[in-house]
């Protein structure tokens, strides 16, 4: 029986666009030996529980028996940055690289949502994150990298992994409804229409465009996909136009620990969250499933789609190649959105970070964040804590790795940070 705990900041301040860790941790006088090796010192923490933590009509989740607490230290968090969208990875230097984005970090600006037409470019940024006290960790080596985001209008950071010294960074495409685009033969073609009503914030989830690699740290980069080609030219050969649905909307890699070191088969994992009821709203944060992929994570196979191995259910098992065999490990209809992964030894638990519309649809009120464990990737999940109107607008929520505790405390209990 285990019982999650965080520190977490006061609820409003995760509406600031930033890097906030919210931490955990166990009695007071003692400390916590967290996986990056760091002891963590206890203090005079108030520890809470969410104040409304009731499921939504129709869970498809069993409870979960094996995790049966969790519960939050208020303003107890260190933040980092003025920007969002952090994913921190840890690698074999001992080092975090993370993408950010729309917003400002040491003075440099970053916007992925700045693709009009003509030129349709965008930013997104990187940074190198130091140090093993989470209260004390130095932001640097800050930069930003300029793409297209044709045939959409914004194109988003998502999975990052540093692995074997090559550092990987995605991104995927964002529109609007009815946002209409200029093709080179002076055509036109309208994105859309999502179905109503409107979101009011990137109700358009486009697909996962390309992951670019890094070999020094993210001095330099090589980036297949500068820009897009046509409405199908991206990693998997997805698109929203005409109001298709994507399996891997926004994708993450699963969080396996330093340099990959818990991955079961030495293969990179991602989750996404999809859709494939065109009569439901795609966006950002709102979808109906979550996908699974794999792949060895090397520079020639990264980008090559037949190199993927798509879960495809119980009897089909692991396909490769053929993103229409991809079949969802978890749905909720309408209470899905953005999605992450990370594998926790101290509990052998993995455990799916999810996050979506407090008031479905809408985009531009509180979102909800849920968590659901299991001890397989693919099957057997449980929910173990329901936040309704979590921060009250948290959003890309996840665990890192290295902030984890190394094992649970002298209570039975499991101590580890948010971000």
């Amino acid at each position: 029986k285990l019982q999650f705990l965080y520190f977490i900041g006061a609820t409003k301040a995760m509406k600031i666009p930033s890097l906030v860790l919210l931490a955990v941790c166990s009695a007071k006088g003692e400390t916590v030996r967290l996986a990056g090796g760091f002891d963590l010192p206890l203090g005079d923490e108030v520890w809470l529980g969410w104040s409304n933590s009731t499921p939504p009509s129709g869970n498809p989740f069993p409870i979960s028996k094996d995790i049966i607490g969790w519960e939050y230290a208020n303003g107890s968090n260190p933040s980092y940055g003025g920007a969002d969208t952090w994913y921190p990875t840890w690698a074999a230097d001992d080092n975090l690289y993370t993408p950010w984005t729309d917003g400002v970090t040491s003075g440099i600006n970053s916007n992925s949502g700045s693709g009009e037409s003509p030129s349709y470019m965008s930013t997104t940024g990187m940074a190198t994150v130091k140090g093993n006290d989470p209260f004390n960790l130095n932001v640097t080596d800050v930069h930003t990298f300029q793409s297209s985001t044709w045939p959409y209008r914004g194109r988003y950071p998502c999975g990052s992994l540093s692995v074997n010294g090559t550092w990987f960074y995605g991104t995927y495409f964002l529109a609007n409804p009815n946002a209409t685009t200029v093709f080179p033969d002076g055509s036109t073609k309208t994105v859309g229409p999502n179905p109503g009503p409107n979101c009011g914030n990137w109700c358009v989830q486009g697909p996962a465009v390309s992951f670019r690699s890094s070999v020094d740290n993210g001095k330099t980069w090589t980036e297949p996909r500068l820009r897009s080609k046509g409405i199908k030219d991206n990693l998997f050969g997805e698109t929203a136009f005409n109001n298709e649905r994507v399996k891997f909307g926004a994708p993450h890699f699963i969080d396996f620990g330093k340099n990959m070191e818990h991955s079961p088969d030495g293969m990179a994992y991602i989750v996404g969250h999809g859709s494939s009821n065109r009569s439901n709203v795609q966006a950002w944060m709102l979808g109906d499933q979550v996908y699974i992929a794999r792949v060895i994570p090397t520079v020639s196979n990264i980008n090559d789609v037949e190199k993927w191995e798509f879960y495809g259910g119980s009897e089909a098992g692991w396909v490769k190649g053929d993103i229409s065999a991809a079949r969802p490990i978890v749905e909720w209809d309408r209470n899905m959105g953005v999605v992450t992964m990370s594998y926790h030894p101290a509990i052998k638990k993995y455990v799916l970070c999810i996050s979506t519309a407090t008031n479905y649809p809408s985009m531009r009120g509180e979102f909800d964040t849920y968590f659901l464990e299991s001890s397989s990737l693919t099957e057997g999940w449980s929910l173990f804590q329901y936040n309704r109107a979590f921060g009250p607008e948290a959003y890309f929520v996840h665990h890192p790795s290295k902030f984890m505790a190394a094992s649970l405390d002298s209570a039975g209990r499991y101590n580890l940070f948010l971000s």
